[in-house]
């Protein structure tokens, strides 16, 4: 879902999405930060980005947790502070 926002550029949406995962405690993976970030793109959105690096910032570690190891994710899909900083 937060990939057809990026697509969309619909902002609002892959925010309320993300909170979403995070209260859910659903994984967040690079792919997130990639669509969520395309979907703050824009001059005029920087504080939606930065507010959407916080709330993955919050996604750091989810390899350890039941809810990525029940959902079969690999590791390299985890977010880290690094690709975070990319």
């Amino acid at each position: 879902a937060i990939s057809a926002c990026a697509l969309g550029r619909q902002w609002l949406i892959g925010l309320a999405l993300l909170r979403r995962m995070a209260t859910s405690g659903i994984p967040m993976t690079r792919g997130t930060k990639n669509s969520i970030l395309r979907a703050c793109d824009g001059p005029d959105r920087l504080a939606d980005a930065t507010l959407a690096l916080t709330m993955l910032r919050a996604g750091i570690g989810a390899s350890r947790t039941k809810e990525w190891r029940q959902q079969g994710l690999p590791a390299h899909l985890e977010l880290t502070e690094l690709s975070l900083r990319q």
